[in-house]
């Protein structure tokens, strides 16, 4: 695995876009994963690690996240923005195609990235996301999102993560501890383990007022094959948006008893579907 970055840029000047790179360099065959609204690269180290043996794969934090830079005006914590930075990224690979591998927001931005006219994506998995996201798990989500979390003890961001990771439910106790390695720093001044996130990534979202967001405009110009991971109980991905994908041509839909949103997409058999779609021809 090799970290590198980009300057994207945004009308305040530009910023450092943090991405991880797996697998050969040369090897004209790319994935880029992207992950969801508070999360960073290393949610997909274990399927990165997996898919490199064939693929070249791309894993890029997110502005707000990660080791990326925090941008100064909050409000340009906005898809467009999400978008510009990817494409960029894309120009980097120097490929005229790539394979897609979006959880929650990541498949939000590759589902609007991929109803564009030339677009380059070729396949495309959706982690527990769909054109459809209700209140109801909008709600959740912003119980938490607009807060720096801080934790006295390691232990406690474990738990933290096992409280609102709510598809994890079959890694290990080694995954759990590396996902909390991967979520936090530490701050040596107060001596806690801060998220590493902008809490200002969600500022742009009314706490208040939250409704529900419909893509299926996006939705209904894909024209790439798509494989649909949906946690049964989820409060982001209902079973009805599902079956009404799942009614596209070209769109694979396969629901994991049991699990939340979203998937973590670190246990075989998920990491096994994963790349026998992406590898089917």
């Amino acid at each position: 695995m090799r970290e590198k970055s980009f300057l994207g840029l945004n009308p305040q000047g530009f910023h450092r876009v943090v991405y991880q790179e797996w697998g050969e360099p040369d090897n004209p065959q790319v994935v880029v994963c992207v992950h969801g609204l508070t999360r960073n690269s290393g949610d997909f180290f274990w399927l990165a690690e997996a898919l490199s043996k064939h693929f070249r794969v791309i894993c890029p934090d997110m502005v707000g996240r990660g080791r990326s830079d925090y941008l100064r005006d909050a409000a340009r914590y906005t898809y467009p923005q999400y978008m510009a930075d990817l494409n960029v990224l894309l120009g980097r690979l120097d490929v005229e195609r790539v394979h897609w591998v979006g959880t929650s927001m990541g498949g939000l931005i590759g589902m609007m990235m991929a109803s564009l006219p030339q677009n380059p994506i070729k396949k495309m998995v959706l982690n527990d996301i769909g054109p459809f996201i209700p209140k109801e798990g909008l709600q959740r989500l912003m119980k938490y999102v607009p807060k720096n979390h801080a934790f006295e003890q390691f232990d406690e961001v474990i738990q933290f993560l096992k409280s609102n990771l709510l598809g994890y439910k079959d890694v290990t106790p080694l995954q759990w501890k590396q996902m909390a390695e991967q979520s936090v720093l530490w701050d040596v001044v107060n001596k806690t383990w801060n998220t590493n996130y902008d809490p200002l990534i969600a500022s742009t979202i009314s706490t208040k007022d939250v409704v529900d967001i419909d893509f299926w405009q996006y939705w209904e110009k894909l024209s790439c094959p798509v494989l649909a991971l949906h946690g049964a109980n989820s409060d982001i991905l209902r079973q009805d948006t599902v079956n009404q994908m799942a009614c596209k041509p070209g769109v694979k839909t396969h629901s994991f008893p049991k699990q939340g949103h979203a998937l973590s997409l670190a246990t075989s058999d998920q990491i096994n579907l994963v790349t026998e779609f992406l590898l089917s021809a």
